[in-house]
């Protein structure tokens, strides 16, 4: 016959146990506390719940006044939402018509959005997954040296940034990019990435640019010589200033720029993976509101500094049209290159790429 006050001396027991381990567990976390301060990281024990808690606030705060809302786009999401609404409905009520638990909205409504939470979740582990190949490719060491792995990504999410903001500018105002903004006469007043900075959060600097006058207009002064952490290449070393004026270290394509015929992106007949928008800049650097930021791509990587380029041994980011940004060896071969350079020369870059 069991004994009844087994059970309540074991439960007392364990409760004793778990008293006696708790000390040793907030003793763990205190030491782990004391290394990562030690190390430099304890700043990120506030930054991160505050971001997790408050960042959505400052994003929505610095993205909503540039979002343009399309009605037709609108009217397409909303009837999708409801077509996938009603699919689920339809199937799932003819699933259990014939058992006890019906299928009801409410099951719906939940398999949307899970189907919706797989959607996203999908999005962004592709996106990490994406980097950490990145780095794991990178030949630079991403422990020790002087961290050129890091600053290739850093480099390359500012492209990337660049290129969602000119897809941003196209949708709202039906152009690859407005290359410059021209006077009544015909001078040139102000530069692309001019143009896009309401999408590349900086709205305010964009709103202190008196648009009716030049870029190097004393009016303009304070607005040019502001940095853009966007537009530039974050390696030690690289100018950012030049006298009053801000810098930048990307540059454009002049086969797009130059071109007047090249204003929408149906113009590009070659298609847009197969041309290059812009990328990084050999050396004379621009400053951003410059109205002709743009160079030959075709001329080749690191040849000039004139050209396009990069501090990166061995090749330099480029921005295709489609928003794919790619590191462009120095060694690619000319003719590729000059076919990637053109967004109307009729190449054919598959069988350059299999010859």
């Amino acid at each position: 016959m069991s004994d009844p006050s087994q059970p309540i001396a074991e439960t007392k027991a364990n409760n004793s146990s778990s008293k006696r381990s708790r000390p040793v567990i907030w003793l763990g976390a205190i030491v782990v506390l004391v290394v990562l301060v030690c190390c430099g990281l304890g700043p990120l024990f506030v930054q991160v719940p505050f971001h997790l808690l408050l960042g959505w606030i400052f994003f929505s705060v610095r993205t909503l006044p540039n979002v343009s809302i399309n009605p037709m786009q609108c009217l397409f999401a909303v009837l999708l939402v409801f077509g996938v609404f009603g699919s689920l409905y339809w199937f799932g009520r003819s699933l259990t018509q014939d058992r006890a638990i019906v299928w009801n909205a409410k099951h719906t409504g939940f398999a949307v959005e899970l189907v919706v939470a797989s959607f996203v979740v999908g999005l962004g582990a592709t996106g990490v997954a994406h980097q950490i190949g990145w780095l794991v490719r990178s030949p630079d060491p991403l422990i020790g040296g002087t961290g050129l792995a890091a600053r290739r990504m850093s480099d390359s999410n500012n492209y990337k940034q660049v290129l969602l903001a000119v897809h941003n500018y196209a949708s709202a105002y039906d152009k690859v990019i407005d290359p410059t903004i021209y006077r009544g006469d015909g001078d040139l007043l102000h530069g692309w990435q001019t143009a896009l900075l309401p999408f590349v959060d900086q709205q305010r600097l964009y709103e202190q640019i008196d648009r009716d006058r030049a870029w190097n207009d004393p009016v303009n002064a304070a607005a040019v010589k502001v940095r853009v952490p966007t537009y530039e290449t974050p390696f030690d070393g690289l100018p950012t200033t030049s006298g009053a004026r801000a810098l930048t270290h990307q540059t454009g394509n002049a086969r797009i720029f130059a071109d007047p015929s090249i204003r929408r992106f149906q113009d590009v007949s070659d298609g847009l993976a197969n041309t290059i928008y812009g990328g990084g800049a050999a050396g004379n650097y621009a400053a951003w509101a410059h109205p002709a930021n743009w160079r030959d791509p075709s001329s080749g990587m690191n040849q000039s500094p004139d050209g396009f380029g990069g501090p990166f041994q061995g090749g330099c980011h480029i921005a295709m049209a489609d928003g794919a940004v790619v590191f462009m060896t120095d060694s690619i071969d000319p003719q590729l290159l000059q076919a990637l350079s053109t967004p109307a020369g009729n190449e054919v870059v598959e069988e350059l790429l299999n010859q």
